[in-house]
């Protein structure tokens, strides 16, 4: 097998086309991993960035992408969120754990510098296992949520949504007042003042706005829903696109919107044309099912396979 190795220096050579070809590569590409989240996290949070690409020998076969904030000059705080990723094959198993041995030398607490690290890693005995190994102590328990896969066909794709949810795709797909837009900045700020307004009420702690508002709209996909006679949209939608996979990242609906199921709608529309520009996957965006147990048990109506990430690690 192929010498493995962490290496610092190349995402700088290679830019950010080489990094963004890299992630499309990765099957679980997510949005903390993508180069635009990287710079937009450097600007709203005055935060740096550092960035790696994993060897096996001259041949890339993953990434990650470091968050550190410095304080009083001193001490190092640093995140590595859904990271790293692998494009998968032998050496992957191999590669895990000395990413994490390497960054558990990099980033020690004795050095004032604390590392934060969620890794792509499902929970279960082989993810304790590598972390332990590595010096890390579980802090904090893993995300949970769903992939949904969508190189199947169209109608293959309506099969497997639950019937509830399909029957309610239906009944809005028959509203004759209820149409479907794709949005630009304007449709984008409309919705991320309503998701502003979730999180001051305590019912969302997603990404901030500001930083939602500082990614590229290229990399975005907003869709609204409006009924003939209203101004403003009924509900709306928020998907990021990351390499050949997309996240679902924040949604909002009122009362003309629910009592027409106008969300069923938006989500089904949004996966359409997800999966016409090339995703291949789709994470729901959390699966909540303690503190949002309504959105958590609307979006399996999608389907799709569940996951639970190994937690957050110190």
């Amino acid at each position: 097998m192929a010498e493995l190795t962490v290496d610092w220096d190349r995402p700088a050579a290679m830019g950010q086309e080489g990094w963004d070809a890299l992630l499309a590569r990765c099957p679980r590409a997510n949005p903390f991993q993508s180069w635009s989240w990287g710079a937009a996290t450097a600007v709203v949070h005055a935060s740096v960035n550092r960035r790696a690409v994993i060897l096996a020998g001259a041949r890339p076969i993953g990434l990650m992408q470091v968050t550190e904030r410095r304080y009083l000059g001193l001490a190092t705080f640093a995140q590595l969120i859904r990271g790293p990723l692998f494009v998968g094959g032998p050496e992957t198993a191999a590669a895990a754990p000395l990413v994490f041995r390497h960054l558990r030398k990099r980033y020690r607490p004795t050095r004032l510098s604390l590392l934060a690290l969620t890794p792509e890693l499902d929970e279960g005995p082989v993810a304790d296992k590598f972390l332990d190994e590595a010096g890390f102590r579980k802090v904090k328990t893993g995300y949970s949520s769903a992939w949904l896969d969508l190189t199947p066909n169209q109608r293959l794709l309506r099969r497997g949504l639950r019937p509830n949810f399909r029957n309610q795709l239906k009944k809005a797909e028959e509203a004759t007042d209820l149409s479907v837009e794709f949005g630009g900045d304007p449709e984008r700020d409309w919705l991320l003042n309503r998701h502003a307004a979730h999180r001051r009420a305590g019912r969302y702690s997603g990404p901030s706005p500001i930083l939602l508002r500082a990614l590229p709209l290229e990399e975005l996909l907003v869709l609204t829903a409006r009924v003939e006679g209203e101004e403003d949209p009924v509900a709306g939608a928020l998907f990021l696109r990351h390499g050949a996979t997309a996240s679902y990242e924040v949604g909002w609906i009122g009362y003309e919107g629910r009592a027409r199921n106008a969300h069923n709608l938006l989500l089904w529309n949004g996966l359409l044309a997800l999966k016409k520009a090339g995703a291949r996957r789709l994470d729901l965006g959390g699966l909540d099912e303690t503190d949002a147990a309504g959105p958590a048990h609307f979006k399996r109506g999608l389907g799709g396979e569940s996951f639970t990430l190994a937690g957050t690690f110190v």
